[in-house]
Formats: C-alpha cells, structure tokens, sequence
C-alpha cells in the first residue's frame, strides 16, 4: 500500500463530529496513514494524531485530551436530554482513544475529568504515539514520506478523493480559539 504523511498536526483540537467524521475517512482509505505531531494535538487533535498507522511527536511538542465539552439552554427536560447526548458522545470519544492507545476505558475516563496536557515523554508512555522525533529535519519520516505523500494517489481515484477529502477536513478544522469557544469540543 501507498503511504500517505500528514506532515504535521498542529491543533488545538475542534467539534467532534467532524473529527468523527475524518476518522471514518481515514477507515475508508486504503492507504497507510501516519500522523505526526509538531506544536501541538490538543482534544479532538490529539485522538486524530492517535489514529494514525505510524505516530509520530516532535520531541519539543505536546498533546492534551479531556471530556468532551458543551453548551446547552432551554427547559429543564432539554438540558437533561443534552446531558445524556453529550454523555454518550463522551464515551463514544473515550473508547475510540482506548482503542487506540491501548488502555483501560475507565483509566483514561477519569484521566479525561480535566484538561490533561502531555509532553512527547508523556504522550509515548500513554500510548498516543509511537516514536519522538528528536530532530525532524533528520529523520527519515519527514523525507521519504513527503515524497510519498505527494505521489501517493496517482492512479487511484478512489485513494486521492478520499485523501483530498480527508485533507481538507483538516485543513478547515483548524480554527482559531475564538471559534473553538463557540463550537461543540472536546
């Protein structure tokens, strides 16, 4: 298979269900991703950078994971439905990260009560990456699979629309913090 790069995650994470939404992307496709983390993955981010086939963290950078966060008005009745939705949204957003890191549901539940920021050291040991880059410019992450990222679809329609896709997705995620404090995050 073909080996497509996220070069870098850099986010201070966004709405759940669009990151629900590229993780089902990242499914559909057929080739190898790997996620990279330089700056930071935060929420949202940090389960995106978890997914990847291959993880990688700049040495100098971090990741942070919480609860899913809301906003909610209304009646009483309203607010208590929303509760239960944001619940089950929570739970859904916790097992996807145990899976993916490899630990226990309730472990990282409790671990999840408040914002929980991680250094590179951190963020291996909990199983949101695999390796630390301690120099990027090094590594051979960086420059073979830019070149792979670039030549990756060529010759696969499917592959290259949900590529596109899944690159958009990320690209229009990132927003600034005015408007992650508007929105449904995690």
């Amino acid at each position: 298979p073909y080996t497509t790069l996220f070069r870098s995650i850099n986010s201070w994470g966004g709405e759940v269900f669009s990151l629900f939404a590229i993780l089902d992307t990242m499914k559909s496709v057929t080739s190898k991703i790997n996620t990279i983390c330089l700056g930071e993955a935060d929420s949202c981010g940090a389960v995106l950078l978890s997914a990847g086939n291959n993880r990688f963290i700049g040495e100098k950078s971090r990741t942070m994971i919480h609860e899913v966060s809301t906003f909610t008005w209304g009646k009483v009745s309203q607010i208590e439905e929303e509760l239960e939705n944001a619940k089950e949204v929570n739970d859904k957003m916790t097992s996807i990260l145990a899976e993916n890191t490899s630990n226990d549901f309730e472990e990282l539940k409790e671990l999840m009560k408040k914002d929980t920021f991680l250094n590179a050291e951190e963020s291996l040991k909990l199983g949101l990456v695999d390796q630390i880059l301690e120099d990027p410019k090094e590594s051979d992450v960086f420059t073979d699979n830019a070149k792979n990222f670039a030549n990756s679809f060529s010759g696969h329609v499917k592959d290259g629309t949900y590529g596109q896709v899944l690159f958009n997705s990320i690209q229009s995620s990132t927003r600034s913090k005015k408007a992650l404090s508007t929105a449904r995050n995690i």
